[in-house]
């Protein structure tokens, strides 16, 4: 008995959390992706903000994108994967 409460014991080790909330927020049109990203004329169909605080310092990151019509809607399907990727590795172009 004691040695199958150490095993137990021995699986229950902690593990740090390095999770981060992804939100996303569906918008209608390109002129909605520039009112919430700022304006930036690099990114037309989506961006990806992260939010980190003192509270939070791991943080959030939120993507906003125009909702894919479809899974054959390429240009925003392949907009969701790329604003995904930054909420991953960060604001980088590899």
């Amino acid at each position: 008995m004691r040695w199958l409460v150490v095993l137990l014991l021995m699986g229950c080790t902690v593990e740090p959390d390095t999770t981060q909330p992804i939100k996303v927020t569906f918008v209608k049109d390109t002129s909605e992706v520039r009112q919430k990203c700022g304006n930036t004329p690099l990114e037309p169909y989506g961006c990806a903000k992260q939010h980190r605080s003192e509270i939070n310092p791991k943080g959030s990151c939120e993507i906003i994108a125009i909702r894919p019509t479809g899974f054959d809607d390429h240009e925003a399907v392949k907009t969701l994967g790329h604003e995904l990727l930054h909420c991953l590795w960060g604001p980088v172009h590899i």
